[in-house]
């Protein structure tokens, strides 16, 4: 949560939103710089000394996000 209070852009990538229907994930929700990608497993960050993009599994596609 901090680091959604101080990031440009935050990304939470995880396999479900179950645990998002508490009061800090409905929080998280609502932060425009929070982006949620659901249903996936992250693989790798890649930067240069800053996370630039995001390598995530979404089931059995392996996808390349830059944000």
């Amino acid at each position: 949560m901090e680091l959604a209070l101080i990031a440009q852009q935050v990304i939470l990538a995880g396999p479900s939103s179950i645990r998002l229907e508490t009061p800090l994930g409905q929080r998280l929700r609502s932060l425009k710089q929070v982006r949620i990608l659901e249903n996936c497993t992250p693989k790798q960050v890649k930067g240069d000394g800053y996370a630039r993009s995001l390598v995530v599994e979404h089931r059995l596609e392996t996808l390349i996000k830059n944000y």
